[in-house]
């Protein structure tokens, strides 16, 4: 234990001294006898007496009678930062403390490793070359567990470790698969993954982890999958992940990054997925996917992004899934997207925009489903939608989109699914929907459409169309709709929609007016039109 601290005495040194007054003189515990060079107190005694010791020359000083009032006020917000920052030093060094005296399991490399291996309370499978210590209720590693030295998988998963050992896993040179999901650890020693070589796939989401050391994946040459997802991450250094060339996936959500660095993924050639969703992510920036030239799943969705840099996904050749949704972005720049040749997937649902610049989409050619629902726009001009061929779904619902040019929907050849729901729309052109003749999937509900245009839902692949929660007003103009209810009942479901008015008629199935109802007598002359003679 001695020899312990005197290995962490300069870290206790620099910490100790960051603070000086008058004389310069340093502050700190007494942990080495000055005659022997023997330890006096143990690793977690050192920890507290230092800090306290510390903190009450802060106190001292902060209260000299000398000083004035004001003095001490200025005085304690100048330490205020440094304070802070001596503060996370000793909590980085109490976890490093605790790891150091965490036990190590031994490793067993004779025959009867694998039925040594048995006597532990983790489950041992020579037939798997596997450990499984999974769901043990351990505070730490069992110091008496023997593990097989051609161990391939460990599994620590849903246990309550908060510390681990350096020396861990090491010499674990055939380890594949490593699971440390769901503890607690909050800190990872240098070097525990460095014996390594050949693990593949490292889980630790679901922990309590603040900060990676730059150089904890330094020898893991061949890991191919790491999740760290669901910790409390605020950054990742570029050169955490610089070693990791065979690396396919990785999974950083649901931690609280708030930047990623600029070509922190340039070297990662083989990455083809990345989850960097629900963090506090503001900005895209220019370049900080390049490299990523096998990307195929990028998830950016529940950040805070209000900015997408033009380069932002430059080169992303590959990528075939583009997940931004409930996020804060106000306006897409023209050209975004222009290098996405591959994109098959994009979600922009829940955002702020309000305008889709003509040619936004131009050259996404591959593009099969587009989600822009929970937005704000207004407006869906010619060519908006220009380029998008292959286009199969297209989600517009719960937007104020108020009016859309007659040639809106123009190149959408491939669309099987138009969703307009919860819109502000009261009329379209009776031929906005013929722009889109594989159209067969149709929703109009939730709009202020009060009647529809002569020959708008003829359409020869139509196969199901949503008219309910719109003020149909069941006068002369919504004969139209009357008609094309009756012959194509088939195609509304089970929701008929019904007249908002005008009068007893409001509540009515708008496919049960007739002629003598809505043209005839009163109505006639609310629309300008002769009365007609009732049919016998």
């Amino acid at each position: 234990m001695h020899l312990k601290v005197l290995y962490l005495l300069p870290y206790l040194v620099v910490f100790s001294s960051a603070i000086t007054w008058g004389t310069k003189r340093k502050i700190y515990a007494p942990f080495v006898d000055e005659e022997t060079g023997e330890c006096q107190i143990t690793a977690c005694d050192a920890l507290g007496r230092s800090r306290d010791e510390l903190f009450t020359a802060i106190m001292q000083k902060s209260g000299n009678e000398t000083q004035t009032k004001n003095q001490v006020q200025g005085f304690l917000r100048t330490m205020k930062g440094d304070i802070q920052k001596l503060q996370m030093g000793f909590e980085l060094l109490e976890r490093r403390l605790l790891g150091i005296e965490q036990p190590v399991w031994e490793l067993r490399s004779d025959e009867l490793r694998w039925s040594r291996c048995a006597e532990g309370p983790c489950s041992c499978y020579s037939e798997t070359w596997s450990v499984s210590c999974w769901r043990q209720d351990l505070t730490s590693v069992p110091g008496r567990q023997n593990i097989p030295s051609d161990t391939r998988s460990i599994d620590l998963g849903m246990n309550k470790l908060m510390a681990l050992n350096r020396d861990t896993f090491k010499k674990m040179v055939s380890l594949k698969d490593l699971d440390l999901f769901d503890n607690q650890l909050t800190f990872l020693p240098d070097g525990i993954f460095f014996d390594l070589e050949n693990i593949a796939h490292i889980k630790l989401h679901k922990n309590r982890l603040e900060y990676l050391d730059s150089s904890i994946f330094e020898k893991n040459h061949n890991l191919e999958t790491l999740d760290v997802s669901s910790n409390l991450l605020k950054s990742i250094d570029a050169k955490t992940l610089e070693n990791l060339r065979e690396l396919t996936f990785l999974h950083l959500s649901s931690n609280m990054i708030t930047e990623l660095q600029p070509h922190m993924f340039r070297l990662l050639e083989k990455l083809e997925d990345i989850d960097i969703s629900r963090n506090l992510l503001s900005k895209v920036l220019s370049g900080v996917f390049q490299g990523l030239k096998s990307l195929k799943f990028l998830r950016l969705n529940n950040n805070v992004l209000e900015e997408i840099e033009l380069g932002g996904f430059a080169n992303l050749r590959a990528l075939e899934t583009l997940q931004l949704q409930n996020n804060k972005i106000g306006q897409l720049e023209l050209g975004v997207f222009d290098d996405l040749e591959s994109l098959d997937h994009l979600v922009l649902t829940s955002n702020a925009i309000v305008e889709l610049p003509p040619g936004l989409f131009q050259n996404l050619g591959n593009l099969r489903e587009l989600h822009l629902g929970g937005n704000m726009i207004e407006r869906l001009d010619a060519k908006t939608f220009f380029g998008l061929k292959k286009l199969e779904k297209l989600f517009l619902l719960s937007n104020n989109i108020e009016e859309i040019d007659e040639d809106g929907f123009v190149g959408l050849d491939s669309v099987v699914i138009l969703i307009l729901s919860n819109n502000l729309l009261t009329s379209l052109s009776p031929d906005v929907f013929h722009a889109i003749p594989k159209l067969e999937k149709l929703q109009i509900d939730s709009n202020r459409f009060m009647f529809l245009h002569e020959g708008t839902l003829d359409l020869p692949n139509l196969q199901y169309v949503n008219l309910i929660k719109n003020p149909w007003h069941c006068d002369c103009s919504i004969l139209y709709l009357t008609r094309w209810l009756a012959d194509n009942q088939d195609k509304t479901s089970n929701y008929s929609p019904k007249c908002r008015g005008p009068g007893e008629l409001g509540g009515r199935a708008v496919h049960d007016m007739n002629f003598n109802e809505v043209c005839d007598g009163q109505w006639a002359s609310m629309m300008s039109i002769r009365s007609r003679v009732r049919a016998g």
